[in-house]
């Protein structure tokens, strides 16, 4: 990915900076979902009565908010 990203700021491809783009948005999603999926499992405590499993939403919402900059920007 980085070298894709070289590789448009020296020729200026189009494709390549979508491709990049687009490879960027899978790495931030998967990451959120990650420590969403790692962080859910906790057990709940004094702060968080309910537990953590709240913290899958919130990694939807950045997978949705991800996939709409990449739609658009693309």
């Amino acid at each position: 990915m980085i070298g894709r990203l070289v590789v448009v700021g020296v020729g200026g491809s189009a494709g390549l900076f979508a491709a990049a783009l687009d490879n960027l948005g899978d790495v931030i999603s998967t990451v959120a979902l990650a420590l969403a999926f790692m962080t859910a499992r906790r057990a709940a405590d004094d702060r968080y009565t309910f537990g953590y499993q709240r913290l899958e939403d919130l990694a939807g919402i950045v997978v949705v908010v991800v996939g709409c900059v990449v739609v658009v920007a693309g």
